[in-house]
């Protein structure tokens, strides 16, 4: 792991992972509270001091030097693997012969309307029970410890690229790291502050990069600095036309920005390019409804329904843009749909007792 004034949560970081691995290697990029010398109260852990070069790749790369077990798990201080999966990475290791396992990072918020939102209703994890949901996205944090397996990327940083380049075997597993860091919004602010130096300075070493420039837009986006997040996603889409993604945020940087003909051009180009993305449809209808064009959004929300029939965000609207229509009916049934996918949405149920 790599660190920097962790010093709130380093013990129990440390204390749950404890018994499952071998020994802890810890960079610490430049930490000026505690977290050093709390560190240091568990035998296990090696600590070792890296000046911090705004490049995630290179003091991840330097932690794995330390690393002298055979496999290697790629943990951040604000992450935790549940005790029941710890036995289970275990076995992995043991059983199949690969180079890394896909673990599935479940990024925790208390924002049901959040782009891929999964409620939490329902799941067996006791980790999950404070909050909402989460959205996840699966990435490598469990490899085999060799010198051709490193991280690439200054932020945003993977080692999937490397596994590939050395024709490496990686197999999925359902073993999910609970992330807690997206719940704090200050801290997250501070984190996409840093991102984005790192970001614009990655774009401009590498211009023609579509992937940098998306993320870069992100990064924007999340600062709301939505003039400059728009810039980015079109210079995606000019490097990219067919980017299943881009759209969709131009989509919703253009109403932001409140700017109606980017948002219709945007939707347009969308629908020739990736017209199974869900939120290209859940964007342009928030949009139509919050300028109170009941109709519009909700057949915007029935689009999307029709694209992802799972996805309560959309039943939700397309139940609040029939209310505004008049047509009670129909919202009862959609806000009865948002319940059936998520039974504790406080919303909805509101609405279903307001109208009887």
């Amino acid at each position: 792991m790599i660190v920097k004034n962790e010093e709130k949560q380093i013990k129990d970081f440390l204390e749950h992972i404890y018994d499952c691995v071998d020994e802890i290697i810890i960079v610490d990029t430049g930490s000026s509270d505690d977290t050093k010398k709390i560190a240091a109260t568990f035998p296990k852990v090696k600590t070792y001091d890296a000046q911090w070069e705004n490049d995630f790749a290179k003091a991840r790369n330097k932690s794995l030097k330390y690393a002298k077990g055979e496999w290697i798990l790629v943990l951040d201080a604000d992450e935790r693997i549940s005790k029941k999966d710890q036995a289970k990475i275990s076995g992995l290791i043991k059983k199949e012969r690969v180079t890394g396992f896909f673990l599935i990072q479940r990024n925790y918020t208390h924002d049901p309307h959040t782009r891929y939102f999964v409620s939490s209703y329902g799941d067996a994890y006791a980790e999950s029970k404070p909050f909402l949901g989460w959205t996840e996205h699966h990435v490598v944090r469990l490899f085999q410890n060799k010198p051709e397996i490193f991280y690439c990327f200054k932020v945003h940083e993977l080692v999937e690229p490397s596994i590939e380049a050395a024709q490496g075997k990686v197999k999925e597993s359902e073993i999910p790291i609970h992330h807690y860091g997206h719940v704090d919004l200050k801290s997250v602010e501070k984190k996409f502050g840093m991102y984005a130096k790192i970001c614009e300075q990655k774009c401009k070493d590498n211009p023609e990069d579509e992937r940098a420039w998306f993320e870069h837009g992100i990064n924007q986006l999340k600062l709301k600095k939505y003039k400059r997040a728009k810039d980015c996603f079109e210079r995606v889409y000019v490097l990219n036309r067919m980017h299943p993604l881009v759209c969709a945020y131009l989509v919703e940087v253009y109403g932001l920005l409140q700017d109606a003909i980017g948002v219709i051009s945007s939707f347009q180009r969308g629908v020739q390019s990736n017209p199974l993305d869900v939120h290209l449809y859940l964007n342009i209808g928030a949009i139509f409804f919050v300028n109170k064009k009941w109709k519009e959004a909700a057949k915007a929300y029935q689009q999307a329904i029709e694209v992802e029939r799972k996805n309560s965000t959309a039943w939700f609207g397309a139940g609040m843009s029939y209310y505004h229509l008049g047509e009670q009916e129909k919202a009862k049934q959609a806000l009865k749909q948002v319940l059936k996918l998520y039974p504790e949405h406080p919303k909805a149920k509101e609405l279903l007792e307001k109208m009887g």
